[in-house]
Protein backbone atom coordinates (compact mmCIF):
# COMPACT_ATOMS: atom_id res chain seq x y z
CA UNK A 1 0.00 0.00 0.00
CA UNK A 2 0.92 3.12 -0.84
CA UNK A 3 1.57 5.82 2.37
CA UNK A 4 -1.36 8.79 2.86
CA UNK A 5 1.86 10.97 3.86
CA UNK A 6 4.79 10.72 1.66
CA UNK A 7 2.85 8.39 -1.03
CA UNK A 8 6.00 5.70 -0.77
CA UNK A 9 4.67 1.84 -1.91
CA UNK A 10 5.17 -0.14 1.54
CA UNK A 11 4.35 -3.50 2.33
CA UNK A 12 0.44 -4.92 2.53
CA UNK A 13 -0.44 -4.52 6.41
CA UNK A 14 2.64 -2.45 7.43
CA UNK A 15 2.49 -0.70 10.11
CA UNK A 16 4.97 1.71 9.75
CA UNK A 17 5.89 3.56 6.46
CA UNK A 18 10.03 2.78 5.43
CA UNK A 19 9.85 6.12 3.62
CA UNK A 20 8.92 8.65 5.94
CA UNK A 21 9.09 6.51 9.56
CA UNK A 22 5.29 7.77 10.36
CA UNK A 23 3.18 5.11 11.99
CA UNK A 24 -0.10 4.26 9.97
CA UNK A 25 -2.54 4.19 12.60
CA UNK A 26 -0.78 7.19 14.42
CA UNK A 27 -1.29 9.29 11.35
CA UNK A 28 -5.06 8.14 11.00
CA UNK A 29 -5.43 9.65 14.47
CA UNK A 30 -3.73 13.06 13.57
CA UNK A 31 -5.54 13.03 10.26
CA UNK A 32 -8.85 12.55 12.49
CA UNK A 33 -8.53 15.31 14.86
CA UNK A 34 -7.33 17.49 12.11
CA UNK A 35 -10.16 17.15 10.27
CA UNK A 36 -12.63 17.01 13.08
CA UNK A 37 -11.52 20.44 13.67
CA UNK A 38 -11.78 21.82 10.23
CA UNK A 39 -15.23 20.40 9.90
CA UNK A 40 -16.13 21.98 13.10
CA UNK A 41 -15.25 25.30 12.06
CA UNK A 42 -17.45 24.76 9.15
CA UNK A 43 -20.16 24.14 10.80
CA UNK A 44 -19.91 27.33 13.04
CA UNK A 45 -19.65 29.86 10.07
CA UNK A 46 -22.73 31.92 9.56
CA UNK A 47 -24.36 30.27 6.58
CA UNK A 48 -24.80 32.83 3.51
CA UNK A 49 -28.34 34.61 3.09
CA UNK A 50 -29.05 36.38 -0.30
CA UNK A 51 -29.96 39.92 0.09
CA UNK A 52 -32.82 41.16 0.91
CA UNK A 53 -33.05 44.36 -0.86
CA UNK A 54 -32.40 44.45 -4.81
CA UNK A 55 -33.01 48.35 -5.64
CA UNK A 56 -32.49 47.55 -9.52
CA UNK A 57 -31.73 44.80 -11.91
CA UNK A 58 -28.07 45.51 -12.41
CA UNK A 59 -28.32 45.05 -9.00
CA UNK A 60 -30.01 41.46 -8.60
CA UNK A 61 -27.78 40.34 -11.38
CA UNK A 62 -24.84 41.21 -9.28
CA UNK A 63 -25.94 39.63 -6.26
CA UNK A 64 -26.97 36.53 -8.11
CA UNK A 65 -23.61 36.08 -10.19
CA UNK A 66 -21.45 36.53 -6.79
CA UNK A 67 -23.94 33.57 -5.50
CA UNK A 68 -23.53 31.29 -8.06
CA UNK A 69 -20.37 31.51 -8.13
CA UNK A 70 -19.45 30.62 -4.49
CA UNK A 71 -21.71 28.35 -4.85
CA UNK A 72 -19.67 26.82 -7.64
CA UNK A 73 -16.85 27.42 -5.54
CA UNK A 74 -17.56 24.61 -3.40
CA UNK A 75 -16.84 21.20 -3.80
CA UNK A 76 -18.93 17.42 -2.35
CA UNK A 77 -15.38 17.15 -0.38
CA UNK A 78 -15.85 19.97 1.80
CA UNK A 79 -19.43 19.19 3.20
CA UNK A 80 -18.58 15.28 3.17
CA UNK A 81 -15.73 13.62 5.62
CA UNK A 82 -13.06 11.45 3.28
CA UNK A 83 -13.40 8.04 2.96
CA UNK A 84 -10.46 7.59 5.34
CA UNK A 85 -12.09 9.69 7.87
CA UNK A 86 -15.65 8.02 7.69
CA UNK A 87 -13.69 4.26 8.26
CA UNK A 88 -11.81 5.26 11.41
CA UNK A 89 -14.73 6.89 12.88
CA UNK A 90 -16.13 3.85 12.17
CA UNK A 91 -13.33 1.69 13.83
CA UNK A 92 -13.39 3.99 16.51
CA UNK A 93 -16.49 3.57 18.10
CA UNK A 94 -16.57 2.73 21.35
CA UNK A 95 -19.61 1.81 23.65
CA UNK A 96 -19.34 4.41 26.49
CA UNK A 97 -22.75 3.43 28.45
CA UNK A 98 -21.93 2.60 31.46
CA UNK A 99 -18.96 5.05 31.93
CA UNK A 100 -21.38 7.68 31.14
CA UNK A 101 -23.98 6.16 33.34
CA UNK A 102 -21.62 6.49 36.57
CA UNK A 103 -20.51 10.44 35.06
CA UNK A 104 -24.19 11.44 35.76
CA UNK A 105 -24.27 9.87 38.96
CA UNK A 106 -21.42 11.58 40.11
CA UNK A 107 -21.88 15.08 38.34
CA UNK A 108 -25.33 15.29 39.78
CA UNK A 109 -23.69 16.09 42.90
CA UNK A 110 -21.84 19.08 41.01
CA UNK A 111 -24.87 20.38 38.96
CA UNK A 112 -23.13 19.00 35.51
CA UNK A 113 -23.68 16.52 33.34
CA UNK A 114 -20.90 15.21 30.34
CA UNK A 115 -21.43 13.45 26.95
CA UNK A 116 -19.35 11.09 25.12
CA UNK A 117 -17.90 14.63 22.95
CA UNK A 118 -15.68 15.03 25.94
CA UNK A 119 -14.62 11.45 26.11
CA UNK A 120 -13.57 10.96 22.47
CA UNK A 121 -10.17 12.30 23.17
CA UNK A 122 -9.16 10.10 25.65
CA UNK A 123 -11.01 7.01 23.65
CA UNK A 124 -8.55 7.89 20.95
CA UNK A 125 -5.42 8.06 23.24
CA UNK A 126 -6.29 4.51 24.51
CA UNK A 127 -6.57 3.26 20.96
CA UNK A 128 -3.17 4.96 19.98
CA UNK A 129 -1.32 3.52 22.76
CA UNK A 130 -0.92 0.09 20.14
CA UNK A 131 2.65 1.19 19.04
CA UNK A 132 5.48 -0.81 18.49
CA UNK A 133 7.18 1.27 21.40
CA UNK A 134 4.82 0.48 23.61
CA UNK A 135 5.25 -3.52 22.61
CA UNK A 136 8.74 -2.76 23.16
CA UNK A 137 8.87 -1.87 26.20
CA UNK A 138 6.68 -4.60 27.44
CA UNK A 139 8.75 -7.57 25.77
CA UNK A 140 11.96 -6.13 27.82
CA UNK A 141 10.31 -5.71 30.75
CA UNK A 142 9.04 -9.59 30.53
CA UNK A 143 12.97 -10.66 29.37
CA UNK A 144 11.28 -11.27 25.29
CA UNK A 145 12.76 -8.02 23.84
CA UNK A 146 14.41 -8.86 20.72
CA UNK A 147 18.45 -8.85 20.46
CA UNK A 148 19.55 -4.96 19.40
CA UNK A 149 22.78 -3.68 18.25
CA UNK A 150 23.27 -0.36 19.35
CA UNK A 151 25.25 1.97 16.70
CA UNK A 152 26.71 5.30 16.09
CA UNK A 153 24.68 8.09 14.66
CA UNK A 154 27.41 8.27 11.31
CA UNK A 155 26.36 4.49 11.01
CA UNK A 156 22.32 5.68 11.53
CA UNK A 157 23.02 8.47 8.52
CA UNK A 158 24.98 6.10 6.48
CA UNK A 159 22.30 3.49 6.51
CA UNK A 160 18.95 5.39 6.65
CA UNK A 161 17.88 5.30 3.35
CA UNK A 162 18.11 1.46 3.32
CA UNK A 163 16.80 0.85 7.29
CA UNK A 164 16.66 -3.24 6.50
CA UNK A 165 19.69 -5.56 6.44
CA UNK A 166 18.88 -9.15 5.86
CA UNK A 167 21.62 -12.58 5.39
CA UNK A 168 20.39 -13.72 1.55
CA UNK A 169 22.42 -16.58 -0.18
CA UNK A 170 24.99 -16.20 2.40
CA UNK A 171 25.52 -12.37 1.85
CA UNK A 172 24.78 -9.08 3.86
CA UNK A 173 22.61 -7.00 1.96
CA UNK A 174 20.77 -3.78 2.57
CA UNK A 175 17.03 -2.81 1.50
CA UNK A 176 14.48 0.34 1.52
CA UNK A 177 11.82 -2.27 2.62
CA UNK A 178 11.36 -5.66 3.10
CA UNK A 179 8.59 -8.15 1.17
CA UNK A 180 7.89 -11.67 0.27
CA UNK A 181 11.28 -11.92 -1.94
CA UNK A 182 13.12 -11.86 1.14
CA UNK A 183 11.20 -14.38 2.89
CA UNK A 184 14.28 -16.98 1.98
CA UNK A 185 16.51 -14.71 4.45
CA UNK A 186 18.22 -16.18 7.23
CA UNK A 187 17.83 -13.31 9.11
CA UNK A 188 17.03 -9.87 8.81
CA UNK A 189 17.58 -6.50 11.03
CA UNK A 190 15.81 -3.24 10.71
CA UNK A 191 16.73 0.27 11.88
CA UNK A 192 15.31 2.43 14.52
CA UNK A 193 16.15 4.60 16.95
CA UNK A 194 15.11 4.87 21.15
CA UNK A 195 15.05 7.36 23.86
CA UNK A 196 16.32 6.31 27.18
CA UNK A 197 17.19 7.71 30.45
CA UNK A 198 20.60 8.53 31.46
CA UNK A 199 21.38 10.30 34.05
CA UNK A 200 18.08 11.82 34.34
CA UNK A 201 18.01 13.35 30.93
CA UNK A 202 16.63 11.20 27.77
CA UNK A 203 19.30 10.64 25.62
CA UNK A 204 18.79 9.40 21.98
CA UNK A 205 20.20 5.98 20.41
CA UNK A 206 20.40 4.17 17.12
CA UNK A 207 20.08 0.76 16.94
CA UNK A 208 19.32 -2.71 14.46
CA UNK A 209 16.68 -5.04 15.90
CA UNK A 210 16.67 -8.56 14.84
CA UNK A 211 13.57 -9.24 12.88
CA UNK A 212 11.54 -12.45 13.09
CA UNK A 213 9.58 -14.06 10.47
CA UNK A 214 5.81 -14.04 11.29
CA UNK A 215 4.30 -17.06 8.40
CA UNK A 216 0.71 -15.77 9.28
CA UNK A 217 1.47 -12.08 7.73
CA UNK A 218 4.03 -13.33 5.55
CA UNK A 219 6.28 -10.84 6.10
CA UNK A 220 9.28 -9.80 8.60
CA UNK A 221 8.36 -7.80 12.45
CA UNK A 222 9.34 -7.47 15.58
CA UNK A 223 6.68 -10.00 17.03
CA UNK A 224 4.11 -12.13 15.78
CA UNK A 225 0.06 -11.85 16.27
CA UNK A 226 0.34 -13.48 19.69
CA UNK A 227 3.41 -12.29 20.90
CA UNK A 228 1.58 -8.50 20.34
CA UNK A 229 -1.95 -9.33 21.98
CA UNK A 230 -0.07 -10.63 24.88
CA UNK A 231 2.77 -7.58 25.35
CA UNK A 232 -0.43 -5.09 24.40
CA UNK A 233 -2.37 -6.98 27.21
CA UNK A 234 0.15 -6.47 29.53
CA UNK A 235 0.35 -2.99 28.85
CA UNK A 236 -3.18 -2.06 29.29
CA UNK A 237 -3.27 -3.85 32.69
CA UNK A 238 0.03 -1.70 33.60
CA UNK A 239 -1.33 1.70 32.53
CA UNK A 240 -4.70 1.61 32.90
CA UNK A 241 -4.92 -0.19 36.30
CA UNK A 242 -7.53 0.27 39.60
CA UNK A 243 -4.59 2.17 41.07
CA UNK A 244 -4.50 4.64 37.85
CA UNK A 245 -8.34 5.26 38.27
CA UNK A 246 -8.42 6.12 41.23
CA UNK A 247 -5.46 8.92 40.80
CA UNK A 248 -8.20 9.99 38.50
CA UNK A 249 -10.80 10.57 40.82
CA UNK A 250 -8.18 12.57 43.45
CA UNK A 251 -7.38 14.50 40.54
CA UNK A 252 -11.02 15.12 39.38
CA UNK A 253 -11.60 16.24 43.03
CA UNK A 254 -9.26 18.86 42.99
CA UNK A 255 -10.20 20.53 39.77
CA UNK A 256 -13.27 20.90 40.95
CA UNK A 257 -12.46 22.91 44.08
CA UNK A 258 -10.67 25.25 41.64
CA UNK A 259 -13.45 25.43 38.83
CA UNK A 260 -15.82 27.34 41.42
CA UNK A 261 -19.06 27.85 39.50
CA UNK A 262 -17.19 27.45 36.20
CA UNK A 263 -19.20 25.13 33.86
CA UNK A 264 -17.11 24.43 31.28
CA UNK A 265 -13.88 23.95 34.20
CA UNK A 266 -16.47 21.53 35.77
CA UNK A 267 -17.30 19.03 33.08
CA UNK A 268 -13.35 18.95 32.46
CA UNK A 269 -13.51 18.19 36.61
CA UNK A 270 -16.03 15.43 35.84
CA UNK A 271 -14.47 14.00 32.51
CA UNK A 272 -11.21 13.56 34.32
CA UNK A 273 -12.45 11.57 36.85
CA UNK A 274 -13.04 8.63 34.07
CA UNK A 275 -10.06 9.17 32.02
CA UNK A 276 -7.96 5.82 32.40
CA UNK A 277 -11.82 4.28 32.17
CA UNK A 278 -11.83 5.55 28.62
CA UNK A 279 -8.17 5.00 27.59
CA UNK A 280 -8.72 1.32 28.99
CA UNK A 281 -12.15 0.86 26.82
CA UNK A 282 -10.34 2.53 23.74
CA UNK A 283 -7.21 0.52 23.87
CA UNK A 284 -9.32 -3.02 24.76
CA UNK A 285 -11.40 -2.10 21.47
CA UNK A 286 -7.78 -1.64 19.46
CA UNK A 287 -7.18 -4.97 21.11
CA UNK A 288 -10.36 -7.02 20.30
CA UNK A 289 -9.78 -5.32 16.81
CA UNK A 290 -5.42 -6.71 16.31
Amino acid sequence: MNCPKCGVENPDRAEQCSGCDIFFIQWLIAQHKRDSKKIKKQEAMPKRRPAWLIYSAIGSAMVIGIIAGMQAGRSSVDRTPNAEEAAFKKAATVSLVDILSDSARRGYAFGVTINERDLHGFMLQGMDSFSIGNLRTEARMAGEGPPLEIISYSKYKEFKRTPYRCVLEGELRYYTYLGKEHAKASECWAMSTESRLKNKQKVLYYIWERLQWVKSKQQWGLFDPAQERRFYEAYINRHYSSEAEYLDIIESNLRFQKAGEDKTLKRTALAAAYRTRVRRAGALYRLEHL
